[in-house]
């Protein structure tokens, strides 16, 4: 703030939700912000264009840069009653609609929606879903049974950004 105590400037976030580009820009007008906001729409509409989901079935590319979280206690979970209780209704906290060969995870609010995440044994997924239990370190990955989210396990693991 000025003396005037007017903003000089404003910091903007966009994340692109269909997509792994975050843009943090110094906003010192009106026009810049406007700019700014055009190009991630010109981006979120090109046609080839994927979603993070549909990105999340690939490798991570080779420019990630696998930053270390550090460990983390990782369960698993389907969308059965037994795991979810009254909110096993096929979406997550997201609004993600759940199909059987999605892969993603539950995390702690700190981490946005669509925050890729390399979890290993499971994938490079986005962070989709909440959890009650789901705070601090610990996460959680979506299997489409009951059993394979049983035969997951508990697990304590390294996870990169």
């Amino acid at each position: 703030m000025n003396k005037n105590g007017t903003v000089s400037h404003l910091w903007v976030a966009i994340e692109l939700l269909k997509g792994s580009i975050i843009i943090r820009v110094l906003c010192f007008d009106a026009i810049v912000l406007i700019i700014t906001i055009l190009i991630c729409w010109s981006i979120l509409n090109k046609p080839d264009y994927k979603t993070k989901v549909e990105s999340a079935k690939a490798p991570p590319p080779a420019f990630i840069s696998k930053q270390s979280l550090g460990f983390f206690e990782v369960t698993a979970y389907c969308t059965c009653e037994k795991c979810c209780g009254k909110w096993s209704d096929g979406h997550t906290a997201s609004g993600h609609i759940i199909q059987a060969d999605d892969k993603f995870c539950a995390a702690d609010p700190i981490f946005p929606f669509g925050t890729m995440l390399v979890i290993p044994g499971y994938g490079y997924v986005p962070v989709l879903d909440r959890g009650g239990a789901i705070k601090g370190n610990k996460l959680d990955v979506f299997f489409p049974t009951h059993q394979e989210a049983l035969n997951w396990g508990r697990r304590k693991l390294e996870i990169f950004i």
